[in-house]
Order: structure tokens, then sequence, then C-alpha cells
């Protein structure tokens, strides 16, 4: 990773990714070949899906950090999630998040979170979800969201 900054008022949902096959770390060719084989799982990690070419990873998956603004209890939903808004810098996007075990909304508001902004819309009991905000499962199986280790400015792409 470079010290060079994508600017957040570039954002826009067609942008490409910072790098293309061929450059950056896994120029070279042979790493870019490596990552295409498929393998069986890793022992003890659990992971059992095929390696893929990075280049089309960050090609197809754009995942961007943004601050939430706004986070609200959403009763209308099955689960037990919350509404969220979602600042990226040139535009906000709402988005549903399980993360009601670890957090409040308070704890949630002024946070950067990691999230895909380009997966479309998602309908979850009538309200529109615009991106999806990433977490993990803890020890204890609640949701823990991802963040930056430093802040950042929102809109920053991931790569």
């Amino acid at each position: 990773m470079g010290s060079k900054q994508e600017s957040p008022s570039e954002f826009k949902p067609t942008d490409t990714p910072p790098q293309r096959a061929g450059t950056g770390p896994f120029a070279g060719g042979h790493a870019v070949g490596r990552f295409q084989v498929e393998r069986p799982p890793r022992p003890g990690m659990g992971i059992s899906e095929p390696d893929i070419d990075p280049a089309r990873f960050l090609e197809d998956v754009e995942m961007r950090v943004g601050t939430v603004v706004e986070c609200e209890p959403f009763p209308e939903a099955r689960k037990d999630l919350y509404r969220l808004v979602v600042d990226f810098g040139t535009e906000t996007r709402q988005s549903v998040a399980g993360l009601t075990d670890l957090y409040d909304p308070d704890d949630l508001v002024g946070s950067q979170v990691l999230a895909v902004v380009n997966l479309g819309t998602v309908n979850i009991a009538g309200f529109e979800s615009q991106c999806l905000v990433t977490g993990v499962d803890g020890a204890d199986g609640a949701v823990v969201h991802l963040t930056p280790e430093r802040e950042v400015p929102d809109g920053t792409r991931l790569y």
C-alpha cells in the first residue's frame, strides 16, 4: 500500500480500483497466477473457498470507509438490527446492521465503518439498504463492526 490517498470527492459507484493486474504488489506475473490456483481447505482456518485473482476482487468489490452519522433501532425487522446513515464524504447511504449486541446507537454515531457500496439496493422490512456495513463474529458470536485502525477521510477506498 502506497501513501497516495484517493480523494473522496472522486467517489462514484463505477470507480475503478487504484491498481490493475500486473501492477502494484502482484506485478511480475507469478504471484497473480499463484493466487488463482484452487487449493484444499487450509487446516485450522476453516477457509474452504478457492483462491481468487486479487485484481479481479478489487475490480468487482468496492469497499469504502464512512462515518456513521445516524443510528436507530429497527423494530420492523425480524432480527435485532439498527438502521444506519453512513457519510462517505460526497454522499450518504443508508444501511441495516446487526450490531445491537455490542453497541448502543450512541456508540456507533461518529465511528468509522468499512462498507461494500456497489451491491445495489436491498429492501429489508420496507427499508432500502444501500450499502453493506461489514462486521465479523466475535468469540461470543456478537457482531463486531470493522473499522480502520486510524481515522481516514470518508470515502477512502479499500485496496
